[in-house]
């Protein structure tokens, strides 16, 4: 097994001629050396679990906790000083890094001048104003259509927003009955209300209707299509070798059999996160567009996940060449150092929906809120300025290689999916959350299992990832597998041969 020492050479930490000013001046509440001698990883576990819930635990046979106090580059720090590569870039958030002192430097300049603002009705401010405008012109050098910039606090209050203004438009329009929406099965969305009813296992928790995935019917709000991908079609049932006509047909009979009076949008993840970091066939969005424009749905594109350069475009879509009619975004248009999300709008939603002599009764306090906007901006900047989309792509091509190359002589190993830095590994068996585990405790490296699809793990590193690490976390990875691989082995249970009887 490798033995996983981060700080010591060839290890060569990023950016290591500029120490992180804000760990070295360091918050009030950061752990310092003797109260590392006194207080161990348990004893913060203990205090957690008596006053914070978090979300997907449980807390009747939690599983091993890590408690994180600082972060610079690519890496956490927990409170014990242990190291961790951050393979998911937060939670699918972080572009430029950790410990980026000029986005401080931003968010308490702006504080200091103006902490909040009315940005509702005939009130706006200057911040809001630039952030959108600086949105809008790298979402028109991709998809010329876009027109106007609504802002959230983050991306499931964003698709809770696109799904309010898709019903509008049909709304003011006297198509009242357009109120359903389609999405893949395995989306993920977001947890609130509307957007969990998307996801067909969480609508039977949470959603606007309790209907099981086998019981979709057509009176349903909420209508899945399968996603065009090899690893969740089955091939011996499709009636088409390509997946892309084959989804796309599945959209377009689901219109017919519902009505195209009844369905008000379909909403997509260009690259599906959650449900296995997936790139669709590529025949399939532009099919897609057609459908949707031939039948008068709306098309709605979550870049959430995908948005802002991790996929080697600014918006994910753009590599399918078409415009869709809303773009969602959050994550990353900060880096996740302060919460922002929203929705790119075309001309055409604009000029009905917000043009009409109804008001669009939608907002949020927090919608532009202006130290957000700033830092969006200056993070916007940053990846600019350091060509950080055309690392990313590059980072992720190289590192598919890399995986490809350590792991094929493991029997888990089914392949590598994505697109740029949004990363996943294949495995045969549904085995993800164990090798989240392994990972993260064995290798103190950080990935996730994705919630949608249990065969696969899935990456989404900070753009500024060095190769250095890219290779221990290969390493890590070939551990994991062969360890699990070896204990799957030894856990199935044999029966006795003849002979032995």
């Amino acid at each position: 097994m490798v033995e996983y020492k981060l700080q010591e050479p060839p290890y060569v930490p990023c950016q290591e001629q500029v120490k992180p000013p804000l760990l070295d001046q360091g918050p009030s509440n950061l752990v310092t050396s003797e109260e590392e001698n006194i207080t161990s990883n348990k004893d913060w576990i203990s205090r957690d679990r008596q006053c914070v819930i978090h979300g997907h635990q449980h807390y009747v046979n939690p599983r091993d906790s890590v408690v994180f106090q600082k972060a610079f580059g690519s890496s956490y720090w927990d409170v014990n000083n242990v190291e961790y590569i951050d393979m998911m870039g937060g939670l699918h958030n972080n572009h430029v890094g950790h410990g980026r002192e000029e986005l401080a430097i931003v968010a308490a300049n702006q504080m200091k001048q103006m902490e909040f603002s009315l940005n509702v009705a005939s009130y706006s401010h200057v911040c809001v104003i630039q952030c959108a405008e600086k949105i809008l012109s790298l979402a028109k050098s991709e998809c010329p259509t876009m027109d106007k910039v609504y802002f959230t606090s983050g991306g499931s209050e964003a698709v809770e927003s696109a799904i309010h203004c898709a019903l509008k438009y049909w709304q003011v329009q006297g198509k009242n009955s357009k109120r359903k929406i389609i999405s893949f099965k395995n989306c993920y969305h977001g947890s609130t209300f509307i957007s969990s009813s998307l996801n067909e296992s969480m609508k039977e928790e949470y959603g606007l209707e309790r209907v099981s995935v086998k019981e979709q019917t057509q009176n349903a709000c909420c209508l899945n299509i399968d996603f065009p991908h090899d690893l969740v079609i089955d091939s011996k049932s499709k009636s088409h070798s390509n997946n892309g006509y084959y989804v796309a047909e599945q959209l377009e009979n689901l219109i017919k059999q519902v009505g195209a009076d009844n369905i008000a949008a379909f909403i997509a993840e260009p690259i599906q996160g959650s449900g296995g970091a997936l790139e669709p066939h590529p025949d399939f969005f532009p099919l897609a567009k057609r459908i949707c424009d031939k039948y008068g749905v709306l098309l709605i594109v979550d870049e959430v996940m995908t948005g802002f350069g991790k996929t080697g475009k600014w918006f994910a879509i753009s590599n399918f060449n078409i415009e869709p009619d809303m773009i969602v975004f959050g994550k990353g248009i900060t880096s996740g150092y302060v919460p922002l999300g929203g929705i790119i709008i075309s001309k055409n939603i604009f000029e009905c929906v917000f043009k009409s002599e109804e008001t669009f009764l939608h907002d949020y306090t927090y919608s532009g809120h202006p130290v957000c906007c700033m830092v969006a901006l200056k993070n916007l900047e940053i990846i600019e300025n350091e060509k950080l989309i055309q690392r990313a792509k590059a980072m992720g091509d190289q590192f598919r290689n890399i995986l490809a190359e350590r792991l094929r002589d493991c029997p888990l190993f089914a392949g590598t999916s994505g697109m740029g830095l949004l990363i996943g590994v294949m495995l045969k068996e549904k085995v993800s959350t164990k090798v989240e585990h392994y990972l993260a405790h064995h290798c103190h490296i950080l990935a996730d299992h994705c919630a949608q699809n249990d065969k696969v793990v899935i990456m989404t590193p900070p753009f500024i990832i060095e190769e250095d690490k890219l290779n221990m976390v290969a390493n890590g990875f070939y551990d994991a597998l062969q360890s699990i691989g070896s204990s799957q082995s030894s856990s199935t249970t044999v029966g006795p041969s003849k002979s032995e009887e």
